[in-house]
C-alpha cells in the first residue's frame, strides 16, 4: 500500500460547489446531485476495497448512515481506483481489489448500508472533486458549497463516532465562508495513466527463473512443514487437471501479492518424471518463480499426514501452512481465487 499526505490543517477562503455526478451504484441504479437534492447536508467519501487504512473506517461509515436514517443530513461512497491500474502487491492487506464485482464482495460480507459508487472506469468524478488518496472526505452544506474536505477522523481511533471529523460536520457543520481542511493518510489514488508502471511491472515478473525441484515423499514432507516463520501456500496439480493452467495463473497471482509479506507460495506436480519439460513450460507461462516440486504419485499422501482425509489426496488441492509448518486447511478441487485470498488474510491478521 503506498502511503502519502494529502492537504494541511487549514482553512480556505475558496468557496468550492459540489461537483455534478453520474455513476452506478451497486443497486444497479445510476446516482446524480439529483439523488441528494432534498439532503441538508450531503457527505462524500472516496474508499478503496484494498486500503487498509479505508478498512479500518468500514464500520465506522456503517454506523454513521444507521445515525443519519431519519435525520436530514446523508452520505454516499464513492471507489475511485481504476482496477486494471492496481499493482499486485498493493493488495497485499486485502482479500479483494476494486473491481464492481469486487466492490459488491465486499459490500455483501461487511453488510455495507451506504450507497456505494463506483468511479473506477472514467475517473472524471474523482478528478473534479480533487480526491487523491483513500480515504478522503468531503461535506456539502444546503447550497452544496463545500464545508469540509480531508480525513475521515483518526483511523486510529476510527470506534469513536462522535470525534470523527467527518461525523462532526456532517451532522453539526454550517456554511461558512471557509473550509475546513485536514490532512488525510491512507493509500493514493490508482489512476488510469498508470499503464506503463503496470508494463514495467509484468516484464518484471516475466524475467524470474522458473525452477522445478523432483524430491520423494520424505523429502516433499520435510521442506513443506519446516517451521520458516512465514506462512506458506502449495498448490498441488497436475498437467492431466482440466482447468490446470487457470489455476496455476491464480496461483501466481496470489504469490505475486502476498509475497510482500512474507508469504511463501508454491506448487507441487503430481506425475512422472517424463512430464517434467511440459511442466516447466506451463510454468514458466504462469510466472510461478517460488518453489516448485515434483513427485510420484504414489508418494504424495505422505504430505496429507495431519488433515482431515489421509489416503485420498487428489489434484487439484490447495495447502495452507501456518508459519509454525503445521497443517491449516486442504482445499479441494479448482482454486476459488476470493476464498482463498480472505484464508490468507484472516490467517496473517
Amino acid at each position: 500500500m503506498t502511503i502519502c499526505f494529502a492537504q494541511k490543517n487549514n482553512k480556505t477562503k475558496e468557496k468550492i460547489v459540489m461537483p455534478a455526478f453520474s455513476l452506478p451504484a451497486l443497486d444497479g441504479k445510476i446516482y446524480t446531485n439529483e439523488n441528494f437534492k432534498d439532503v441538508k447536508n450531503i457527505g462524500v467519501v472516496f474508499l478503496s476495497n484494498h486500503c487498509r487504512i479505508s478498512q479500518k473506517f468500514q464500520k465506522a461509515l456503517i454506523e454513521i448512515k444507521k445515525r443519519a436514517k431519519g435525520s436530514e443530513n446523508d452520505f454516499f461512497v464513492i471507489s475511485p481506483n481504476h482496477p486494471q491500474s492496481i499493482l499486485p502487491h498493493e493488495e497485499a492487506y486485502s482479500d479483494l481489489g476494486d473491481s464492481f464485482e469486487e466492490m459488491n464482495k465486499r459490500a455483501i460480507g461487511e453488510k455495507y448500508n451506504f450507497t456505494f459508487l463506483f468511479d473506477g472506469e472514467n475517473q472524471s468524478v474523482t478528478q473534479a472533486f480533487g480526491a487523491s488518496i483513500t480515504p478522503s472526505a468531503y461535506v456539502f452544506g444546503p447550497s452544496r458549497a463545500q464545508i469540509y474536505a480531508g480525513r475521515i477522523g483518526n483511523h486510529e481511533k476510527a470506534a469513536d463516532i462522535e470525534a470523527l471529523e467527518f461525523y462532526q460536520y456532517l451532522f453539526y457543520g454550517e456554511e461558512r465562508e471557509d473550509t475546513r481542511i485536514t490532512r488525510s493518510f491512507g493509500s493514493v489514488i490508482k489512476w488510469k495513466s498508470r499503464k506503463a508502471l503496470l508494463e514495467k511491472t509484468i516484464r518484471n515478473y516475466s524475467k524470474e527463473t522458473v525452477f522445478v525441484r523432483k524430491v520423494d515423499g520424505k523429502t516433499l514432507r520435510f521442506l513443506t512443514t519446516k517451521g520458516v516463520g512465514r506462512l506458506k501456500i502449495y498448490f498441488a496439480w497436475s498437467i492431466k487437471d482440466k482447468n490446470c493452467v487457470d489455476n496455476l495463473q491464480k496461483i501466481s497471482h496470489i504469490s505475486k501479492i502476498y509475497r510482500k509479506r512474507g508469504v511463501s507460495v508454491g506448487t507441487i506436480h503430481v506425475g512422472t518424471e517424463e512430464e517434467k519439460d511440459a511442466v516447466e513450460e506451463i510454468l514458466s507461462r504462469a510466472q510461478i518463480s517460488g518453489i516448485n516440486y515434483m513427485i510420484n504419485g504414489n508418494e504424495f499422501n505422505i504430505l496429507n499426514i495431519g488433515y482431515k482425509s489421509s489416503t485420498d489426496i487428489i489434484t487439484p488441492s490447495s495447502l495452507i501452512l501456518s508459519q509454525e509448518g503445521k497443517p491449516v486447511e486442504e482445499i479441494k478441487g479448482d482454486v476459488n481465487i476470493y476464498d482463498l485470498r480472505k484464508k490468507i488474510i484472516n490467517e496473517l491478521n
